[in-house]
């Protein structure tokens, strides 16, 4: 038996909810979560609406599915607990470390702007249950071993904090910068003024 994580995708932008709700209620053996990501206008993916059948709905945003959203979807900032002004730069980076990894930069283009996918993690026998189910959806579907994925995820985390640190580092020396700057303009102004009054 084998751990997956799956990828459905469609080009119609509502076809992912149908299939969300029959899969749900598909009573496919080995199917854990499922999630429905959508990728916005702008290139965003977003967590749209999951199930679980192992632990709970709201769980699926703290597992391995909530991760790849979170690092895929951008609001690295509140993954890191910085501000998105603060981390573009970092961002940037770690971007492309995601777009290098063979899974994260597999989802996203996979995904057509405005439309909807599927996240499927599942423990699987053989694929031919879930083939099957998605050959009849008409999806395109993808599939990847779910140690794989996760060590992605732990991967590009990692890259994203120790951009974070950079930049936060950066952040402080351009702060004592200015603020070494402003004291010297204060004392030059002062100097002038005094050797202006001494000249009187």
């Amino acid at each position: 038996m084998s751990k997956n994580i799956l990828l459905a995708t469609w080009n119609e932008a509502d076809t992912a909810y149908r299939v969300f709700s029959e899969l749900t209620q598909a009573g496919i053996a080995g199917v854990n979560q499922v999630a429905i990501i959508a990728k916005t206008e702008n290139g965003k993916i977003k967590l749209k609406d999951a199930d679980s059948n192992t632990i709970g709905k709201s769980t699926v945003k703290g597992g391995l599915i909530g991760m790849v959203v979170g690092v895929l979807g951008g609001p690295v900032g509140v993954l890191l607990g910085y501000s998105m002004g603060s981390l573009m730069g970092a961002l940037a980076d770690a971007e492309h470390h995601a777009q290098d990894e063979v899974v994260l930069g597999a989802i996203r283009p996979s995904i057509p702007r405005s439309a909807t996918a599927l996240l499927v993690e599942a423990n699987e026998t053989d694929t031919a249950a879930l083939d099957a189910f998605f050959a009849g959806q008409h999806a395109k579907l993808q599939r990847w071993d779910y140690d794989e994925v996760e060590s992605e995820v732990e991967s590009a985390v990692a890259a994203y904090e120790n951009a974070a640190s950079e930049v936060k580092k950066t952040i402080q020396a351009e702060k004592k910068h200015e603020r070494q700057a402003a004291r010297k303009q204060k004392w030059d102004e002062f100097k002038a003024k005094f050797l202006m009054q001494r000249s009187d």
